[in-house]
């Protein structure tokens, strides 16, 4: 099982990697696919992460970051339901009229979560 968060890891880290160097273009792309499909993917896929880092937490370095991360994403596929579609679009809208240097901030610490739980979990 730890395999799967360490490749949760990498994932998280190569998807912040590509925000760093395209803000914008990533935007760009990914928003226009924003569904109600694709949100109901987003819902499944967080409550199946979240359930995991809390399932895993007690086999890394870190089991209350892992928990509490846990926690924080099983909280946040139970908001995106909540929310609805267009609630989800306005804030995505949102965030992309920050500027760049604010959403490469995001994904630097992205980056960081994503090297610290490969380094908790391996």
């Amino acid at each position: 099982m730890l395999w799967i968060v360490v490749a949760i890891g990498v994932l998280i880290g190569a998807m912040s990697l590509v925000v760093l160097v395209a803000p914008r273009q990533v935007g760009g792309v990914l928003f226009p696919r924003l569904t109600v499909g694709t949100l109901r993917w987003a819902t499944a896929f967080r409550l199946v992460v979240g359930a995991l880092f809390v399932i895993a937490a007690p086999s890394t370095k870190a089991p209350i970051v892992f928990t509490v991360l846990g926690v924080i994403v099983i909280l946040a596929g139970v908001a995106l339901p909540v929310l609805g579609i267009d609630r989800v679009r306005r804030i995505a809208g949102w965030a992309m009229e920050r500027p760049a240097w604010v959403l490469r901030g995001w994904a630097a610490t992205a980056f960081g979560l994503a090297i610290l739980m490969v380094w908790a979990v391996m």
